[in-house]
């Protein structure tokens, strides 16, 4: 039985205001949704055998990632890291260990 591409697929309207209260309210639109696990549904152990070896093989290349900084469960309550993770900042990524010490 297969997925449409559809699936789970979700498209919303967002409006907001900046906290400028002279600023009229602004509108956005986005699209978002889980299309991989209907696609891994329907595709076969050779497709996903595929997948998995071209992810290992590309780890430090076509799928590797940076972040700006590491913090664990308890440590996102420090007032430095959540001051650091709630400031908008274009290209500031925090990964979350959650087995780490604070």
């Amino acid at each position: 039985m297969g997925h449409s591409a559809q699936a789970g697929v979700h498209l919303r309207r967002t409006r907001y205001r900046s906290n400028d209260p002279h600023q009229e309210l602004r509108h956005g639109w986005g699209i978002g949704g889980w299309l991989l696990t209907p696609f891994l549904q329907s595709a076969g152990a050779e497709t996903i055998g595929r997948l998995r070896a071209r992810v290992a093989a590309e780890l430090t290349t076509t799928f590797a990632s940076t972040y700006t900084r590491e913090v664990s469960l308890a440590g996102m309550l420090a007032p430095d890291a959540f001051n650091s993770y709630v400031k908008p900042a274009t290209g500031a990524k925090f990964l979350v260990t959650p087995q780490a010490s604070p």
